[in-house]
């Protein structure tokens, strides 16, 4: 594999059309002479895209062998019978498997003390005949005896809702369609909460549906006609109220519903204050609410549930530790707790305050499948960039810790790999973490390239989690990094506030900080640069302000035409975003994302290889934006490194949804790195 076997193919590089188009504001011209990109109606859209396809797949032919053997490494490392933790909730054990050479898993569960299984969905079954099949989580009504799930046949998270008899397997009624993923019962079980979007893919209605009526008869509970604010809904582990929450970047409020008397008109459970996130929980005979009202790193406030409700505060943020999550139980209340980057889990009860001891940092934390609030233990699940993911179980009343579940990476020897963080000093004196993992006999410091993955937004922590696939990229001398840049919460509440609106540019020099620390202190060699999504505004302002800093950059679903999308309302997520990166129809912020949006500030100058990733069906970040970004980047580019989009039109956002065929996915992109970062790039 070599770039002479390349240059003696002739390949056609796709040339976008070019057509007239400008607007102004506040006095400044912008053209745009992509925009017709924008129109699914226009054939030469699809022409392009082929083209493109066509492209990455011509110049991709040369690394086949190599995407064939690592879609077999990485294959070969997962269980491929794995089955799952099992979950109680009432009197059963839930849990879900896969068989070998099936794409999708099985969900099953069994009665407690019984051997025999009960097969509640095959979603293999569901995917026949379909390029892509996503499922919204199960749910089971109070009772055990029916089930309710939703599925999205093309990525756009449109669902299909459909209700089971689970002791006949025969569909209950009509599927109920168009609705979005967020559903749940209501006490009786013969009737059901389900939410619905409007034009701009904004979740804003919840209607009550009642089995064996048709649709039309459904009783519309609750509306939010603020296009800041999403609706989304959730049971409470008691299993006594449904909690109706209206989200907004940075704000929330909430209200409830007795899942008993669904038809009641709704309870405030907290009020509407801009700047202030309430998220609710019931135990028994208690609301709580983790809230930053008055407190930055947040806090837990709680009410017995009786009319009216009576709040004070029960934990406060101590101590620099920001709290994260919290989970409340009918006996003790478990918090997830954040310092110096670092997780702890307290544990809070009538006759106990203390911490569980979890294994040395850097690792990930979650609070996962906690179901019911009369449990006597907390589950959560530890990981890192070189532990596989555990799950364990945490009884308070002996402070015993017991692992339920491990998965099993077949082949991986975890003493052969280390991870480390490390801190740069950005261009502030800020000094910004990074959390790096390599294999130790394969790594060479300061020759090695490195994989460094970032994010940095809406106060999301793209904490280290394992991932088998890494480690066919560390089996071959690569740091595994990521950079935990401004703009996420890794460093608390703060961390967030100052990489965002107009500090979002602090997010992108954090970044650029990151590769020249890396280089600089002689850690690596060349660097990757990767991100996905608000993580790909990330890789690509970088990219456009100092193209100098990564040897190759990775951008999938990346939202690299900032301002054009923030100038229009119509489009999803849009209005609900003005919070986050600042509504560009006020002056002050149509200049700051100008000065960073990628589109906008593509110059004529070398850029290092670059591979995109884009969806057709994407809601979340328009197919065009990608689609643009490379038209725009092939014209101006003064260098001959290679660039290829690779183009999905059968998902959405969040890629392939069978799990093989995420699989080849990730062979296509790590062919590519590997291929072009060490090979063409060391000619």
């Amino acid at each position: 594999m070599n770039r002479e076997n390349i240059e003696k193919r002739t390949l056609i590089v796709p040339r976008a059309e070019e057509r007239d188009y400008s607007y102004e504001l506040f006095g400044v011209e912008t053209r745009d002479e992509y925009k017709w990109l924008q129109d699914k109606d226009d054939p030469k859209v699809m022409e392009y895209i082929d083209a493109e396809n066509s492209y990455a797949d011509d110049v991709m032919s040369e690394a086949k062998e190599l995407r064939n053997l690592l879609f077999q490494e990485i294959r070969d490392r997962i269980d491929e019978n794995e089955i799952s933790s099992r979950v109680k909730d009432g009197d059963f054990l839930y849990y879900s498997k896969y068989k070998k050479d099936l794409a999708y898993p099985i969900y099953c569960r069994r009665l407690i003390g019984s051997p025999d299984e009960e097969i509640l969905l095959d979603q293999n079954k569901l995917a026949e005949g379909h390029d892509f099949c996503s499922l919204a989580p199960i749910k089971i009504s109070h009772d055990g005896s029916k089930m309710l799930y939703g599925v999205d046949y093309d990525g756009a998270e449109s669902f299909e809702l459909h209700v089971a008899d689970i002791s006949s397997g025969e569909e209950i009624g009509t599927p109920i369609l168009g609705a979005f993923g967020d559903f749940e019962w209501a006490a009786d079980g013969e009737s059901f909460f389900y939410t619905v979007s409007d034009e701009a893919n904004r979740p804003y209605s919840l209607f009550l549906h009642t089995l064996g009526r048709d649709r039309e008869r459904d009783v519309r509970l609750y509306e939010v006609e603020d296009r800041e604010y999403s609706l989304y809904i959730e049971s409470s582990k008691s299993k006594k109220y449904l909690f109706i929450v209206a989200s907004a970047i940075n704000s929330s409020y909430v209200d409830f519903i007795p899942l008993a008397e669904p038809l009641k008109d709704p309870s405030s459970l907290s009020p509407r204050i801009q700047g202030v996130e309430y998220y609710p929980y019931h135990a028994e005979g208690r609301f709580y609410l983790r809230t930053n009202d008055k407190s930055l790193d947040f806090k837990i406030i709680s009410a017995e549930d009786l009319e009216p409700l009576e709040w004070f505060d029960s934990i406060l943020a101590e101590d620099g530790r920001y709290i994260e999550d919290f989970e409340a139980f009918d006996e003790f209340i478990a918090i997830k707790e954040r310092k110096n980057g670092n997780f702890y889990i307290r544990i809070v009860s009538k006759n106990f305050d203390g911490y569980v001891d979890l294994p040395d940092n850097p690792i990930s934390v979650s609070f996962i499948e906690n179901v019911s609030s009369n449990s006597p233990c907390l589950r959560f699940s530890i990981e890192s960039f070189t532990t596989p993911l555990a799950v364990f179980d945490y009884y308070f009343m002996d402070c015993r810790l017991v692992e339920v579940w491990r998965r099993n990476v077949i082949g991986y020897d975890s003493s052969l790999y280390d991870s480390i963080r490390l801190f740069a000093r950005s261009r502030d004196g800020v000094s910004i973490p990074i959390t790096a993992a390599y294999r130790k006999d394969r790594f060479v410091k300061g020759s090695s390239p490195c994989f460094l993955m970032g994010y940095g937004a809406y106060g999301y922590s793209y904490d280290p989690s394992f991932s088998s696939d890494l480690v066919s990229l560390m089996d071959r001398g690569f740091m595994c990094a990521t950079a935990h840049v401004r703009g996420g919460e890794e460093l608390g509440r703060k961390w967030y506030l100052d990489g965002k609106l107009l500090k979002k540019k602090n997010s992108f020099y954090d970044y650029v900080s990151c590769c020249e620390f890396l280089k600089s202190e002689g850690f690596v060699g060349k660097i990757a640069a990767y991100g996905r999504s608000a993580g790909g505004l990330l890789i690509g302002a970088s990219l456009t302000m100092r193209p100098d800093v990564m040897d190759m950059a990775v951008l999938e679903v990346p939202f690299v035409d900032a301002l054009n999308t923030m100038l229009d309302e119509s489009l999803p997520l849009t209005a609900g975003e003005y919070n986050e990166w600042g509504n560009p129809h006020n002056k002050e912020y149509f200049d700051y994302i100008r000065s960073y949006s990628p589109y906008d500030n593509i110059a004529e100058v070398k850029y290092p290889p670059l591979f995109i990733y884009a969806a057709w069906n994407d809601t979340r970040v328009m197919y065009w934006e990608p689609l643009k970004f490379m038209a725009k980047i092939r014209k101006a580019r003064k260098d001959d490194n290679v660039s290829i989009l690779k183009f999905d039109k059968s998902c959405g956002h969040f890629g392939a949804s069978g799990r093989y065929d995420r699989l080849k996915e990730k062979a296509y992109l790590y062919s590519f790195i590997i291929f072009f970062l060490k090979e063409i790039l060391d000619v």
